[in-house]
């Protein structure tokens, strides 16, 4: 039987070591893209065009509400209520006081990391189903 330490030193030997190339030229173009995109885009006179316009369009400006997100929520909110024992499925299930604090948790924090960015549709949902699956929580809490 070997020595270990005379196995890996054999193997050592086969080690060969090359330049390692990395093609970096792609933050080059990223760069010059940029450049050519900022000046185009931020002339003297669209910058005053464009601030004087935004405080007026972003009020009636409106988001398009996503499905996915409003399934997200709809989902969220079904399993607190089901952890909590809310739901007629649920009936004769113990309330999970656990997963439904995550669940609710996990709606907070939608909420706060998506502030101003969301649809009247999707804001509306979770500022109504929020203090409602928060008030059912303390009631079983």
């Amino acid at each position: 039987m070997h020595n270990p330490a005379e196995f890996f030193m054999d193997q050592s030997k086969d080690i060969r070591f090359s330049d390692k190339k990395v093609d970096e030229s792609w933050k080059e173009q990223i760069d010059r893209d940029r450049s050519k995109a900022a000046p185009a885009s931020q002339t003297p006179s669209s910058q005053a065009a464009s601030s004087a316009q935004a405080p007026a369009s972003r009020p009636t400006q409106e988001l398009p509400s996503s499905p996915e997100f409003l399934n997200l929520i709809n989902t969220l909110v079904y399993q607190a209520l089901f952890h909590l024992g809310e739901l007629p499925e649920a009936q004769g299930s113990d309330v999970n006081l656990d997963a439904a604090r995550e669940a609710i948790e996990l709606l907070r924090a939608l909420q706060v990391k998506t502030q101003g960015n969301l649809s009247k549709q999707e804001s509306g949902m979770l500022s109504g189903a929020l203090p409602e699956l928060q008030m059912k929580f303390t009631q079983h809490a």
